[in-house]
């Protein structure tokens, strides 16, 4: 939720109009993600951004399963730097890096009441 909530600060400090929708869900479920993706796409966006990589490349495959080309018809980023799963290298996904290890560093010492420290 806090990937989200940054994202949404960027967005909103950004001088650029954009719409964002939220989708969440169990994304083990491909009934779900099939419902969440032809929602989302009602509204065509020219562009998606997936909280995480695993969510991106199903709605790669989601995509050429129903003829939407990436990145002609929507442009698609993720989020984790993920490696493709063998079969989705193209079109190639654009994402970002977590650092995991600052992350869960931080997470034990908010837990910890640590702070940044």
């Amino acid at each position: 939720r806090e990937r989200f909530d940054g994202f949404l600060d960027a967005v909103n400090a950004s001088k650029n109009s954009i719409d964002v929708c939220a989708i969440y869900h169990d994304f083990h479920q491909i009934e779900t993600i099939d419902t969440a993706f032809v929602k989302l796409l009602k509204s065509k966006p020219s562009s998606i951004v997936f909280m995480a990589d695993v969510l991106a490349y199903r709605f790669m495959a989601y995509a050429k399963k129903h003829k939407i080309r990436i990145p002609d018809d929507v442009s698609i980023v993720g989020c984790d730097g993920v490696a493709a799963p063998a079969g989705m290298e193209t079109p190639q996904l654009t994402t970002y890096a977590v650092d995991a290890a600052k992350l869960g560093t931080t997470a034990v010492n908010r837990l910890l009441g640590l702070g940044g420290r």
